[in-house]
């Protein structure tokens, strides 16, 4: 008896509230995720974008194999500073929480269905560097 109960309870609360494991929360990650996947497939060449991720660095790699990945670890600082190589034209940046630093005005974002988070870019040269700060989970182009 006890047991159904707190299967029920456990039940209720998945179904029936807006958190990120819910099943409503479930569905906005996967809206949101398909429309990071199409944005990113429609305006930016695979040849000409490296994209920034972290926390969604495996779906990048699952969904988009055919572009440059950056897999940045806020406590791995070899990971923090990469030149953008030749050829890149874009850079994104696919995680929620990272941003552009205040100074940054070259980026631009994307509004994304259901949770209205942007969605980061912009646009770099060969030999720039993309530098990632952990302590704001912010982001930097620099030019040399």
């Amino acid at each position: 008896m006890l047991g159904t109960l707190v299967v029920g309870a456990d039940a209720g609360l998945f179904l029936g509230r807006d958190t990120q494991f819910s099943v409503a929360g479930i569905a906005c990650f996967d809206t949101t995720m398909r429309a990071r996947l199409a944005r990113t497939r429609t305006l930016f060449p695979p040849g000409e974008t490296l994209i920034f991720a972290a926390g969604y660095y495996q779906h990048v790699r699952a969904s988009l194999p055919a572009y440059r990945a950056w897999l940045y670890a806020p406590d791995d600082p070899a990971s923090r500073a990469r030149a953008i190589p030749a050829g890149t034209r874009y850079l994104l940046v696919f995680d929620e929480e990272a941003h552009p630093a205040t100074r940054q005005t070259a980026f631009a974002h994307l509004i994304l269905p259901c949770n209205g988070v942007p969605f980061w870019y912009t646009t770099v040269r060969a030999g720039d560097i993309a530098r990632y700060d952990p302590a704001t989970d912010t982001i930097a182009v620099e030019r040399p």
